[in-house]
């Protein structure tokens, strides 16, 4: 089971926000999650080759099948600049890009290749998506266009975090 805090709305005269515990039973109760994205109606989580929708108010389920049978989901990122759009990084080293509908991902808009080791992270940031890899590599697309913007200077070892504050993105 994955377990994600739901956030209620603001509550009483001190305005303090209240959170609840909630799980989210998967079709493979032994299977585990690779990662999971929260949406603002829920949670999006990669599990067995699928990307599992959990509405956070209601608990209610939707499977939805993203990727071939050997495709590995590895990482998550949600774009909101514009249409919001599901990033998602393959153990394949490619990054499929769906648009996001009612809070689940529905139509494939994009494949960006480039990498050539599994994606480890995915970043958004504004108008920009930043993709790290194993294979050191930095990728910087552009979220509306999908296009690739640019590649970053080669890290030293495999990229497997990345974060952005304000104008400084920072890699592990």
């Amino acid at each position: 089971k994955l377990q994600f805090l739901y956030l209620i709305a603001p509550c009483g005269p001190q305005l303090h926000t209240r959170m609840e515990l909630r799980e989210l039973a998967l079709a493979d109760p032994d299977g585990a999650a690779s990662c999971a994205v929260a949406t603002p109606g829920g949670v999006l989580c990669a599990h067995d080759g699928a990307i599992v929708t959990a509405r956070a108010a209601t608990g209610e389920t939707q499977r939805a099948v993203l990727s071939e049978p050997n495709e590995h989901v590895t990482c998550m990122a949600v774009a909101r600049s514009g249409e919001p759009r599901l990033w998602v990084g393959l153990r394949s080293g490619a990054v499929k890009v769906y648009s996001i509908t009612a809070d689940a991902p529905s139509t494939c808009r994009a494949e960006c290749l480039g990498h050539s080791a599994p994606v480890t992270c995915i970043v958004s940031h504004g108008r920009r998506v930043y993709t790290g890899s194993a294979d050191k590599c930095v990728f910087e697309w552009h979220a509306d266009t999908m296009d690739l913007a640019r590649t970053l200077p080669k890290q030293r070892g495999a990229v497997v975090a990345a974060a952005v504050g304000g104008t400084v993105l920072c890699t592990a």
